[in-house]
């Protein structure tokens, strides 16, 4: 099962809502994913085809609403934020795990004060006979 952030580096550019200019410049030069977006540098969109300043900050701001920006699966602030968000998600897992646990050791005790309860029954019902 992908995590979040697997889905989020998998998903299309055209998911995203560019503009044509934009969208033209991403699906000309094969930049199909998101983790395809943020593995390239500024200066590397700049010098793709028909692609200024202003359809730059475009997809900057497209990425930085998703908490993203291009150029950042190597930065430290992104690895950073990256081991943060495992560690909630990982607490999150146990969180529910314990739940989980609990519930399943509450549904084994009332299983047992039935069975004690269902011996009992027998026993006295033996002892009346």
């Amino acid at each position: 099962m992908k995590t979040k952030h697997e889905k989020l580096m998998s998903m299309s550019v055209n998911e995203i809502e560019f503009s044509v200019r934009a969208a033209n410049v991403l699906n000309n030069t094969n930049i199909w994913t998101i983790k395809d977006l943020c593995s390239i540098t500024e200066e590397q969109l700049l010098d793709l085809p028909n692609c200024g300043r202003v359809t730059v900050l475009e997809i900057r701001r497209a990425l930085q609403s998703l908490g993203l920006d291009i150029n950042c699966l190597d930065s430290p602030e992104y690895l950073k934020k990256r081991i943060e968000q495992m560690e909630l998600d990982h607490e999150v897992a146990h969180g529910r795990l314990r739940t989980i646990i609990a519930h399943y050791l509450e549904m084994a005790q009332c299983r047992d004060n039935y069975n004690d309860s269902v011996k009992r029954f027998d026993r006295i019902m033996r002892e009346l006979a």
